[in-house]
């Protein structure tokens, strides 16, 4: 009897923990693995964090064929807007629905058809008092970090455009009242209507061990935290489990006890 018993219990902790499809619960993921464009490219590159795009063709370029595919193929994907491009803007919304019917996520390109240099919103250059950024400028990169002094309430930004006629505007550089804040650089194209934006984190560094941080060691940081979270709840979800079966155990055992 003893032996049957040890034998449910690693039956059940088994099925528990390794039977995903019987015990599974709905992904709510929303993330898109990769947008496919029949014709010119996203800017900037595509992250799945990102969720708004430009794209830029030229006016012989009529219609637009998107496919957007999901991280998770159990989620359902919507293209909404101008497939067939007029001369302008034109918006796509694309609407990720995860598994739980519940989570969603929208994705957004503005398509501008005409003259390309008069839609460029690339950056040449930016400089914030010459600190250095994190990752390195690129014009397809649009999110960095700077490690400012604790004591810093503000820099100065200066982003110079591709295109010389191109407006930019900077915000969130002045009055820094957290450990990180926010810059933000808005690259207005030539044609008054492609926008593109650029997002600088000015870090307050708290020790000098900070300021050697890059952005891949923050990375590993956090994905060695989430492993150590994972395993925590493993552990925590492995002990309730036993100590279920070790209650029906014992309950059974008392049953039959006073039966005899």
């Amino acid at each position: 009897m003893k032996r049957f018993l040890i034998l449910n219990l690693f039956i059940i902790l088994m099925l528990l923990l390794f039977s995903g499809d019987v015990f599974a619960i709905p992904n709510n993921n929303p993330a898109l693995k990769e947008i496919r464009l029949s014709n010119g490219e996203l800017n900037p590159q595509f992250d799945y964090l990102t969720t708004t795009y430009s794209v830029v063709v030229s006016e012989d370029v009529q219609k637009m064929e998107i496919e957007a595919i999901p991280l998770e193929e159990t989620s359902k994907v919507e293209i909404i807007g101008d497939i067939d491009l007029k001369l302008g803007s034109n918006k796509v919304i694309i609407l990720v629905t995860a598994e739980d019917g519940e989570t969603t996520r929208t994705y957004t390109l503005n398509i501008t058809r005409g003259n390309i240099e008069k839609a460029n919103t690339n950056l040449k250059s930016i400089d914030v008092e010459g600190l250095k950024l994190i990752p390195n400028f690129t014009n397809s990169k649009t999110e960095y970090v700077v490690v400012i002094d604790k004591n810093r309430t503000s820099v100065k930004v200066k982003a110079v455009p591709e295109n010389a006629n191109a407006k930019v505007s900077v915000t969130g550089n002045e009055d820094f009242t957290r450990k990180d804040n926010l810059i933000k650089i808005i690259v207005t194209a030539e044609d008054g209507i492609t926008q593109k934006e650029y997002n600088i984190i000015a870090s307050k560094k708290i020790n000098e061990e900070e300021q050697n941080l890059t952005t891949e060691d923050n990375i590993v940081m956090l994905e060695q935290n989430n492993i150590k979270v994972i395993n925590i709840a493993l552990l925590i979800l492995t002990t309730i489990i036993v100590s279920i079966v070790i209650y029906i155990v014992k309950k059974r055992k008392e049953k039959k006890n006073e039966k005899e």
